[in-house]
């Protein structure tokens, strides 16, 4: 007669930290660590308000891109960035665009994922804040060119 399995034989999956990616990333229940001694930690989902940031900075970056567009049209404003000056130039608006989604896209997934460690969170909000400076700086160069 075999003895009755003992469930608890199995390792625990709670011994390991919670990766980077992971297959719970959008279903999963976990929002903080378990104990303090895990803290930082990544998380199966973040808070939602760290959502809205990261959803923002991609939303402000690509409103960054489309209003600069519009200014190199009206031939009142120059590209700043070396590079979307080089991508603009060369490989027109399409790849452009999404290069710029993509890198914005990426960055801002990172910065999401570490929101719990100590730069994650201020990544965020900081990018948010340069991003909303960016467009009120635009605003003022449309101004003028109208």
């Amino acid at each position: 007669m075999n003895p009755p399995s003992d469930r608890r034989a199995s390792s625990d999956r709670r011994q390991r930290r919670t990766p980077l990616l992971n297959r719970y990333f959008l279903w999963g229940r976990r929002r903080a660590p378990r104990r303090e001694s895990e803290d930082p930690c990544y998380v199966d989902r973040p808070r939602p308000l760290w959502s809205c940031f990261a959803l923002l900075v991609v939303a402000l970056g690509l409103a960054d891109l489309a209003i600069t567009e519009y200014e190199l049209g009206l031939g009142c404003a120059t590209e700043g960035n070396v590079i979307m000056h080089w991508l603009l130039e060369r490989s027109g608006n399409v790849v452009a665009w999404g290069i710029k989604t993509i890198v914005t896209l990426l960055g801002a997934g990172l910065l999401l994922a570490h929101h719990r460690w100590r730069y994650g969170g201020l990544g965020l909000m900081v990018l948010t804040l340069y991003y909303a400076g960016l467009l009120i700086f635009h605003g003022t160069v449309l101004l003028r060119c109208w």
